[in-house]
C-alpha cells in the first residue's frame, strides 16, 4: 500500500536523516519510487542535493531563513553544490534509497542569502552579532622601510589603516559577517582627532611621543556602547622594504577579542613577500598595502575559515551573554531630535538617579550609561526596562510610541536605543 501511495505522489518522497559530517558537508538519506534505471538514480541524486540544502540552511538556526527562503534556495540548488558522493544505495520493492555526502559552497550560499535580505548575523532571539575592526599597536622597530620612505609612510599612516580596514571588512563580508564602522557615529567624534579611521591606534609623528599609540578609552567606550561587542583585531608584526631588490615582506596576525570579557582567541598569522618595480613613494605605499592585504587574504582563504570565524564569534558572544556582575544600563540618544537631545540626555540622568536606579551616570556624546543599584524594585533587567519606559514619555511626551524593540538584553546589560 505504501509503495502505491509513493507512485501516486509523483513517485517521490524524501526522508532526511543524518547529521553534519563536516564544516561544509551534509549527510542525507532520501528515497524515491520507480523503475531502477539511470533516470531514477538522477532523480534521487537531485532530491538528495535539495534535501542537503534544506538541512544546511535549517542547521544555521537563523530566524530570517524562512521556509520560503529555503524553497527558493532549493530551486537553485545546483549553484550551491560543490560535490556529491554516494555513501549507500539500495533498491527494494520498487523504491530506491540512497545516502549521500553533499559538500556545499558556503560562501556562495552566504552571498545569496545576503542578496535575499537575510541578516546572517541574526541569532535565534532576533538579535545580531556586532563586530568591529580594530588594530593592535605594532612595534615600530619592525617597520624597516628606509628613512625617507618611512617618514612618508608614517605621516600618512591613517590612509594605510583605512585600506587595511576596508579590505578586512570586504573579506569577512564574503563569509556573511558584517562589520560595524564607527566613522559616522557621533558618539566617537572626539576620538577622530587623533584616530581618524577609528581602529584604536594612531601614529604620532611629533616629538618625544613619536610612535604608535593606543587611542585612550576607545575600546572601553566601544564596549560601553555595545555590551556584546566582538572585535576583529589585526596586527602588523613586520613590514620591511629592500630598495635594492624591490622586495616587500610582511607578517600579519589576526585575532578576535570579546571586549566585555577581555579574552582573546587567535585566528592565526601569515607571512607574505612580493616584488615591486615602483620607486615613487605613493606607489610604494600602495604596494605595502597590497602586500598586507595578500597576507590577510592568504590566512582567511584557509579551508573552512568562514565557518571557523562564525563559530568563534558566536562562542565569544555566548560567553559575553553570561552574567558576570551588577546590572548595567546603556541609553543611546543618537536618534533623538538634535534640538532637544541634550535636554533629554540630562533629563534622563536626573530621573534615573531620582528613581533610585543608580547613584551616578556616565555620558559619552549621545550615550548615557550607569551601573544599576541592587534593590528589590529592580531585581532584573525587565524591571529596569519597565522603569526606563516610564521615564522616557516624561521627557518626550505621552504620544511617543515605545516598543520592546528599543530594549536589547545581553547578559547583565540592558541597552536602550530611543526611537529605534
Amino acid at each position: 500500500m505504501m509503495k502505491k501511495m509513493l507512485l501516486l505522489l509523483s513517485c517521490a518522497c524524501a526522508i532526511v536523516l543524518g547529521a553534519f559530517a563536516g564544516d561544509d558537508e551534509v549527510t542525507v538519506k532520501v528515497s524515491v519510487a520507480g523503475y531502477n534505471n539511470y533516470a531514477l538514480r538522477k532523480q534521487c541524486e537531485v532530491l538528495g542535493q535539495k534535501a542537503a540544502i534544506k538541512k544546511y540552511l535549517t542547521k544555521m538556526g537563523n530566524p530570517k531563513i524562512t521556509e520560503k527562503v529555503i524553497v527558493e534556495a532549493q530551486s537553485s540548488y545546483a549553484k550551491f553544490i560543490d560535490d556529491v558522493s554516494v555513501d549507500e544505495q539500495e533498491y527494494e520493492d520498487g523504491e530506491l534509497t540512497c545516502s549521500y555526502t553533499v559538500k556545499v559552497k558556503q560562501e556562495d550560499i552566504a552571498k545569496w542569502l545576503e542578496g535575499e535580505g537575510v541578516d546572517l548575523n541574526a541569532e535565534a532571539d532576533g538579535s545580531s552579532l556586532e563586530i568591529f575592526v580594530m588594530e593592535e599597536p605594532p612595534d615600530a622597530g619592525q617597520f624597516l622601510l628606509g628613512e625617507d620612505m618611512g617618514n612618508f609612510f608614517f605621516t600618512r599612516y591613517n590612509m594605510f589603516q583605512r585600506r587595511i580596514r576596508d579590505a578586512l571588512v570586504k573579506k569577512v563580508g564574503e563569509f556573511g559577517i558584517k562589520v560595524i564602522l564607527l566613522e559616522d557615529n557621533e558618539n566617537y567624534e572626539e576620538f577622530k582627532k587623533n584616530d581618524p579611521v577609528l581602529v584604536g591606534v594612531s601614529y604620532n609623528v611629533n616629538g618625544d611621543t613619536k610612535g604608535f599609540t593606543k587611542t585612550k578609552d576607545f575600546a572601553k567606550t566601544v564596549q560601553d556602547n555595545n555590551s556584546d561587542a566582538i572585535s576583529l583585531y589585526y596586527r602588523i608584526d613586520a613590514l620591511a622594504y629592500d630598495a635594492d631588490t624591490g622586495t616587500i615582506r610582511t607578517t600579519v596576525a589576526l585575532s578576535l577579542k570579546n571586549l566585555s570579557r577581555n579574552n582573546t582567541e587567535n585566528i592565526g598569522s601569515r607571512d607574505w613577500q612580493q616584488r615591486t618595480s615602483n620607486k615613487k613613494e605613493d606607489m610604494l605605499m600602495a604596494d605595502f598595502g597590497t602586500t598586507v592585504e595578500r597576507a590577510m587574504f592568504a590566512l582567511l582563504n584557509g579551508e573552512g575559515m568562514g565557518e571557523k570565524l562564525a563559530h568563534m564569534i558566536k562562542s565569544m558572544r555566548n560567553a559575553a551573554a553570561r552574567p558576570k556582575g551588577p546590572m548595567k544600563l546603556v541609553i543611546n540618544c543618537s536618534k533623538v531630535d538634535s534640538k532637544i537631545k541634550i535636554r533629554v540626555r540630562n533629563g534622563l540622568k536626573k530621573k534615573l538617579i531620582a528613581a533610585g536606579l543608580t547613584d551616578q551616570t556616565k555620558v559619552v556624546k549621545d550615550s548615557l550609561s550607569c551601573v544599576v543599584k541592587p534593590s528589590k524594585e529592580f531585581g532584573d533587567l525587565d524591571d529596569v526596562w519597565g522603569k526606563v519606559s516610564e521615564i522616557i514619555p516624561e521627557l518626550l511626551g505621552d504620544d511617543i510610541e515605545i516598543t520592546d524593540e528599543w530594549a536589547k538584553k545581553n547578559g547583565d546589560t540592558l541597552t536602550v536605543t530611543i526611537g529605534k
